[in-house]
């Protein structure tokens, strides 16, 4: 016999495939249109739009959880939370690795690209030592 909760966990999985259907639906477009040009597997396989869908993966399921464990009708700021968190990944943590990969790659980077990890690293000093804050204050009210 299923309770409700089983039910609602059974809901929640066929939702969140639902979801990831309509995020894969590009991939069997791209492998209609490259069979239809007898492009090989290889073709299909570096395509970059594997990478897309893995960091718009990754972001959603970070949303996605966040939303979960903050409830907006217990937690009001929930909707704010998430949005901050999103932000910081996508202009944050991203682009400071998408820079540690170019510095580390060997070549020799322009000049902009150091400027801006200083400009990061400032940034980021700044969020965390205001999060950390943050933090410890709702830690020990």
């Amino acid at each position: 016999m299923s309770t409700i909760k089983d039910k609602s966990v059974d809901f929640a999985f066929i939702a969140a495939v639902s979801e990831l259907l309509f995020a894969l639906l590009p991939f069997a477009v791209v492998f209609i249109v490259f069979t239809y040009q007898e492009k090989g597997w290889t073709t299909y396989l570096m395509a970059p739009e594997w990478a897309f869908a893995s960091a718009l993966l990754f972001g959603q399921s970070i949303v996605k959880l966040v939303q979960g464990v903050l409830n907006p009708s217990v937690n009001a700021n929930s909707p704010a939370v998430t949005l901050v968190i999103s932000l910081l990944i996508v202009f944050g943590l991203v682009p400071s690795m998408v820079l540690l990969a170019i510095v580390l790659t060997g070549t020799a980077p322009p000049l902009w690209i150091g400027v801006t990890q200083v400009i990061l690293a400032i940034i980021a000093s700044i969020v965390f030592v205001v999060f950390a804050a943050v933090a410890h204050d709702f830690a020990n009210p």
